[in-house]
């Protein structure tokens, strides 16, 4: 169900349609509508899901029989959480730095990254349960279901990249490229990079190339570190969201994935035939 700002958005059915679609969905031999989802996007606080969910039960209240909603067992809680760290932004990320990229293009932006607070898990699940408690009848009596999604699969997943070539003093080149996120994500969001060999709490700038013929193959341009010197260990830390699903073959071959349990390492996927 979608209720994007009072219209009809990517995902679902317009709130005002929900009983026409119960009751047509009765008419149908074997469909039983036992659930409600609905899902909102960006969620760094529960406002949004706070706001869908006083629209559902404002909505049954007015709308609905006792009869078109005896089935009905759960709501579920789609589009997920942000993970705690939050959303962690470059400057041309920004409302303000995207205005001044979009009119002034050649315009050089400082090399700045910002982050936008998350609220953690207690929190959603405290509000959450509030406004679900507020409603009454019949949300209160539903199982809530939730889609924890990038909370858990977001700081899963790490990446470690070796320097192959320096190029200056802030120019390095290393072996893998951004074709393992899938996406050229560190153009439009910010990204830690972190030299192991030699690391700092001191971010120094530095240009961090990929493996790939693309000018676009990037992973930032600031590294948490000494200076990175050939053979030099980087990761790039929390990357297991919209990344690993949708890494690729493209140049270079996707990486091998390796999974630490606690005690022990294990190659749990080789990595790919070189695809040109």
């Amino acid at each position: 169900m979608s209720n994007h700002q009072g219209d009809w958005n990517k995902f679902g059915i317009p709130l005002n349609n929900l009983m026409f679609v119960l009751n047509k969905a009765t008419l149908i031999d074997g469909v039983e509508v036992t659930g409600i989802q609905f899902h909102t996007s960006w969620n760094l606080n529960p406002r949004r899901q706070i706001r869908m969910i006083d629209n559902i039960g404002n909505y049954l209240r007015t709308n609905s029989s006792a009869k078109s909603i005896e089935n009905l067992k759960f709501i579920d809680i789609g589009g997920g959480f942000w993970p705690e760290h939050g959303e962690w932004l470059n400057f041309e990320n920004t409302y303000l730095g995207g205005l001044i990229k979009n009119i002034f293009p050649s315009y050089l932006l400082r090399q700045k990254h910002l982050r936008r607070v998350s609220k953690n898990l207690d929190h959603f699940a405290r509000e959450i349960s509030r406004a679900i408690s507020r409603q009454g009848e019949p949300l209160k009596r539903l199982e809530v279901w939730t889609e924890p999604g990038r909370w858990i699969s977001n700081p899963a997943m790490h990446i470690l990249l070796q320097v192959v070539d320096v190029k200056g003093p802030r120019k390095i080149i290393t072996d893998g490229g951004t074709n393992l996120l899938g996406w050229e994500r560190p153009l439009t969001e910010y990204i830690p990079v972190i030299n192991l060999s030699h690391p700092s709490l001191r971010e120094k700038e530095t240009k961090i190339f990929g493996s790939l013929c693309t000018p676009h193959d990037i992973w930032g341009k600031a590294i948490f570190g000494g200076r990175a010197k050939t053979g030099d260990i980087l990761i790039v830390p929390e990357q297991g969201a919209y990344t690993y699903s949708l890494r690729q073959s493209f140049i270079k071959p996707r990486a091998r994935v390796i999974t630490h349990s606690g005690g022990s390492l294990v190659e749990t996927e080789k990595g790919d035939i070189r695809v040109c």
